[in-house]
């Protein structure tokens, strides 16, 4: 049985999602708004969703438009079955 998933203000997945961004940003040189844009493109995931959830109001964004920004960063996401968290970010493919 799964413990509560509890959290004050936003879901903890998108604080992972920043990360993920602000290192793709960091390896290609470039500000986080142009990472946010590129990664939109190769994503399918609009630029605007994404600054909802890292600057907006979106509390609980979904799970699948949360893997594909993270696939598109070149990273893997993946839940813990034996607890109900999530992992750390593994590398993945090459972005």
């Amino acid at each position: 049985m799964y413990g509560t998933y509890r959290f004050k203000d936003k879901d903890p997945v998108i604080d992972t999602v920043r990360t993920c961004v602000d290192i793709y940003a960091a390896l290609r040189g470039m500000t986080f708004g142009q990472a946010v844009k590129s990664i939109s493109k190769s994503s399918g995931v609009s630029a605007d969703c994404m600054y909802r959830w890292f600057r907006g109001n979106t509390r609980r964004p979904q799970f699948c438009t949360i893997k594909a920004v993270v696939h598109a960063t070149g990273r893997e996401l993946s839940i813990d079955t034996t607890k109900p968290r999530f992992k750390s970010i593994k590398g993945g493919r090459a972005a």
